[in-house]
């Protein structure tokens, strides 16, 4: 989905993780277009970091983890999405993980080594549970005026608890 038309179109704003998640089944499922809603939840949950489904998803594979709940529509939409296929097949799914680790330095130490990790989306969503219980802090990746020039730089640390 696309966010913002017409402005936010192409490059680094054009796939919205959360528009996309919450328009899902309206856009996708009563259309009947369940390859195209399929791949969708394939595709933004390769991404998950940080137990957070991204934001901004472009293709060079530098997402924006900038809202903190698309990970709860995207669970929302595997839900409808079951129940408009009538099967859980896609929960045993396996995608390839396109993240290798939530820490920026151990992500590129295991990539420079070949590795790949497979998720089925059952796993993807027990880790987004997981990382929710336990507690969620970081700093975005490349954090600085590269990503958002805007943001000054103590807006780039995320910190989610709950309890």
């Amino acid at each position: 989905m696309s966010a913002g038309l017409p402005h936010f179109t192409t490059g680094w704003a054009r796939s919205w993780g959360r528009d996309t998640f919450i328009s899902f089944k309206g856009i996708y499922l009563e259309n009947g277009l369940l390859a195209e809603a399929r791949e969708a939840l394939l595709t933004f949950g390769s991404c998950l970091r940080h137990g957070l489904i991204p934001n901004l998803l472009d293709s060079g594979h530098n997402p924006r983890y900038n809202c903190r709940d698309a990970c709860w529509w995207y669970i929302k939409a595997v839900k409808d999405y079951v129940q408009f296929a009538g099967k859980t097949d896609i929960l045993n799914e396996e995608v390839q993980m396109i993240f290798l680790d939530d820490d920026m330095d151990k992500h590129y130490q295991l990539k420079s080594q070949g590795v790949i990790i497979k998720k089925t989306i059952a796993e993807i969503i027990q880790k987004i549970f997981q990382s929710h219980a336990s507690g969620i802090k970081y700093r975005e990746w490349r954090a600085g005026n590269q990503i958002d020039n805007c943001m000054q730089s103590e807006g780039f640390n995320i910190f989610i608890v709950f309890g």
